[in-house]
């Protein structure tokens, strides 16, 4: 099949690389299939105009995971525009959240993506903690709950090295610390990333602290690890629109079960430790993709699309 996958960083390098090695042709033009993180226009005023164009053209629209959450602006945030023929989500129960808000396209699961995967590795000891704060977007800024987050476990950690200097932090943010309402600790260490799905400081860290796909990576590692703004309702940082409209209906699902706001943070770290939030990780990162499973899925979908366009 000719196939169009339109990159969003780095979550679309397995599904490219997987399909290829099948021999897919990846192509710019003519293809069958168009692949993007999102089909709407920014602020999700309708399709953007290269779906468009590659629907007009006769590629069937295929939607890719975007992040590690299901699509959540699609449900009652973003309009849903029918000519997207399907939905793909990293695990099964995403993909049952998706089917509950009635959108009129086929969603199916393919796999987690963005990574090998390893087993939970307990911790005897804590000595090095990596903290990934939540990020702003590259223009705008953060949303105030996820700056009050940022704040909230620096100041925490802060202290906790103050009581076990033995204990190591390393920062790992994403555009200016001042944006993420942090600042330079003289005892912790830091890095500037990019949001490229490194997991290389995951894998030296004891313990990771963090939000999002970074939170994704490190349980998908087998890290011990505590989360960030899980309390909070889910919303875009230019906050022009509010939560899901069913967000209380999966909120529990999708929410990791060890969040900063739930205790002490010498508390979370033994809890969080030795034993692994099993059932979060089987609902929210489950089993990695297999590109053949894929494959088979974007030809069932392929063949769909056709037929209910010769029908229309």
């Amino acid at each position: 099949m000719r196939i169009f996958v339109r990159p969003h960083q780095h979550k679309a390098d397995a599904i490219i690389r997987g399909l290829a090695a099948l021999g897919h042709k990846l192509v710019r033009k003519s293809a069958e299939a168009a692949l993007f993180d999102h089909g709407n226009a920014y602020g999700g005023a309708g399709m953007n105009k290269l779906a468009e164009r590659c629907w007009e053209r006769g590629a069937t629209i295929v939607l890719y995971p975007h992040a590690v959450t299901p699509p959540w602006w699609y449900d009652g945030l973003w309009d849903f525009d029918r000519r997207i023929a399907a939905i793909l989500t990293t695990t099964e129960t995403h993909r049952e959240i998706v089917m509950g808000w009635g959108l009129g396209c086929e969603v199916h699961a393919i796999g987690w993506p963005y990574c090998e995967q390893r087993p939970f590795e307990p911790a005897d000891r804590v000595q090095q903690i990596l903290f990934g704060p939540i990020h702003p977007p590259i223009n705008g800024t953060l949303r105030e709950e996820a700056l009050e987050s940022n704040r909230a476990a620096m100041a925490a950690m802060a202290a906790l090295q103050a009581l076990l200097p033995d204990v190591q932090v390393t920062v790992r943010y994403i555009h200016e610390l001042d944006r993420q309402g942090l600042w330079r600790h003289p005892e912790m260490t830091y890095v500037r990333g990019e949001p490229n799905g490194s997991h290389r400081e995951i894998d030296e860290a004891d313990l990771v602290i963090g939000e999002g796909m970074f939170l994704h990576l490190a349980v998908a590692r087998g890290k011990p690890a505590i989360s960030l703004n899980q309390r909070n309702p889910i919303r875009p940082n230019n906050g022009l629109f509010g939560p899901p409209k069913h967000w209380t209906d999966f909120a529990d699902l999708v929410s990791y079960p060890l969040d900063m706001r739930d205790g002490p943070l010498a508390e979370l770290i033994d809890r969080a430790r030795l034993t692994e939030q099993t059932e979060w990780r089987n609902r929210n990162v489950g089993e990695t993709m297999d590109p053949q499973r894929l494959d088979g899925i974007l030809a069932g979908i392929r063949e769909r699309d056709l037929a209910r366009r010769e029908a229309a």
